[in-house]
């Protein structure tokens, strides 16, 4: 049965990421595009072929049977969608932050435990090919037990186009941009510790001059019963990187953006070098290194791991798979990113 779909949110997001995948899909109809913006909603609708055009959700539930509901609205604004799309019988599909504070989660938990709500968020890195093929090698136990893992996220802060822009709607989160971003390491991390938690928080500048950020530089810490993670972000950096390091007793993995796994003795010197007080204990962790190169198609890519969530988002809302994103992860994955954020904030203050 062909599901009817709704998008609310006529932003980049939703045009590039959710609209394409869903036109594309023969069991799926997308009967409507909801935003408070007439043009984007008219001109996002006449691009892919769409009908109707409402102003909000409200309008489009009243006027449509709907089997799903994508949302890709600032997280301000997802608890009331995501209730009104539950009473309407959907399947939700939720843009990450699935909402803005540790509050609203604990409703939205009622509401879907009372309700037994069909909720998925986008934790569309999970889904890309690099990550797939790293929880091949590591759970094959090819560098022993994974011990460690650790990210660094830096960004050339005039060249980001969240932290760049001061209207941007994450600028209104607790930790802002860093809001915004902290959900994919800590879902990522997931997938590899249990019963994570919050071990430190620190904030090494405060002095931002970039519009809209109040902290720009800071690391946390994470310990689990399996396992411990550190994660670096900055907005100061003279190049923009993401790379992963996942740290077993028999070798270390480094995971780029690409899906290249590299030989990275090296690369873990200088992890080390970044901050000794938080690394220095990891080096001894690693006994030799490993080498792996994937093929050009485990590129992450734009939209890749967003193309493979949906259309497995769209199998769950037919009663053919399990959630592909199920709810403890995505709760779990938010209260973390809300205890981060307001320690973030709060050292800031401080």
């Amino acid at each position: 049965m062909v599901q009817q779909a709704i998008v609310i949110g006529a932003g980049h997001t939703g045009i590039d990421y959710h609209l394409p995948v869903y036109k594309a899909n023969t069991n799926v109809d997308v009967v409507a595009i909801c935003d408070t913006d007439d043009n984007k909603a008219k001109s996002a609708a006449n691009s892919h072929g769409v009908n109707n055009i409402y102003s909000n959700i409200t309008e489009a539930l009243d006027n449509h049977k709907v089997d799903i509901v994508s949302i890709c609205t600032p997280p301000q604004y997802h608890l009331e969608q995501i209730r009104q799309s539950i009473d309407a019988g959907c399947a939700v599909l939720v843009e990450k932050p699935l909402v803005s504070n540790q509050n609203e989660l604990d409703k939205l938990d009622d509401l879907i435990k009372e309700k037994n709500g069909r909720v998925t968020t986008v934790h569309n890195m999970k889904f890309q090919k690099r990550f797939e093929q790293l929880r091949q090698k590591v759970r094959s136990d090819e560098i022993g037990e994974l011990k460690h893992i650790h990210t660094h996220n830096l960004y050339v802060g005039e060249n980001d186009r969240i932290i760049s822009s001061s209207s941007h709607w994450a600028h209104d989160l607790v930790a802002s941009r860093w809001t915004e971003e902290i959900s994919h390491q800590i879902y990522i991390v997931l997938q590899f510790f249990d019963q994570l938690e919050v071990s430190n928080v620190s904030v090494y500048s405060n002095n931002s001059d970039h519009p809209g950020l109040q902290v720009d530089e800071f690391s946390v810490m994470l310990s689990s019963r399996n396992g411990s993670t550190s994660l670096r972000y900055s907005a100061n950096a003279g190049t923009k990187n993401k790379d992963w390091y996942f740290i077993g007793g028999d070798g270390t993995i480094k995971l780029n953006k690409n899906g290249v796994y590299e030989e990275n003795q090296r690369y873990i010197d200088q992890l080390v070098n970044i901050n000794k007080n938080m690394l220095s204990n990891i080096y001894k962790l690693t006994k030799n290194a490993i080498n792996y190169h994937f093929s050009q198609n485990s590129s992450s890519g734009p939209g890749v791991g967003h193309k493979k969530l949906i259309n497995k988002f769209v199998e769950f809302s037919m009663g053919e798979e399990q959630n592909p994103v199920d709810w403890d992860e995505s709760y779990n994955t938010m209260a973390l990113v809300n205890q981060i954020s307001d320690e973030v904030q709060l050292s800031n203050i401080e």
